[in-house]
């Protein structure tokens, strides 16, 4: 039973944390990256909501598995926070849908900045987690 309740509790708080740093978090940062290229980035209420709610349902993915993997690992926090939010980020760029995927291509010549501004989203969000999720003394 106490491993269903971190599990449910790992989801939850990666869904809240992904809606947070990985939704909001790189809403933001494509608004940052449409305003250096001094392009007009559609921006809808719609188009929003999609990305945060494709960062809750990543952080929710993202938090069950770490609940399951925690007890298991045996490095400091941060350390699985920074490690947590890289495997996220990689497994968000091979799973990315395509409609969402496409909407880089304006970017291909800057990548470098792309990559760090979302790499930042993912570290904070894996930071956060593995802190949230430290057990109780």
């Amino acid at each position: 039973m106490e491993s269903a309740r971190r599990i449910v509790l790992g989801a939850l708080t990666g869904a809240a944390l992904g809606a947070l740093f990985l939704g909001l978090g790189g809403r933001i940062v494509m608004r940052l990256l449409a305003l250096l290229i001094a392009r007009d980035g559609d921006f809808s209420v719609g188009g929003s909501l999609e990305v945060i709610a494709y960062g809750a349902i990543v952080g929710s993915v993202s938090g069950a598995t770490y609940a399951v993997l925690r007890p298991h690992i045996r490095v400091f926090w941060w350390v699985q926070g920074i490690v947590l939010g890289a495997l996220t980020f990689a497994g968000t760029i091979a799973t990315l849908p395509p409609h969402i995927a496409e909407t880089a291509r304006p970017f291909e010549g800057q990548m470098t900045i792309v990559l760090a501004l979302f790499g930042l989203c993912f570290a904070l969000f894996g930071l956060a987690l593995a802190r949230l999720l430290l057990p109780r003394r």
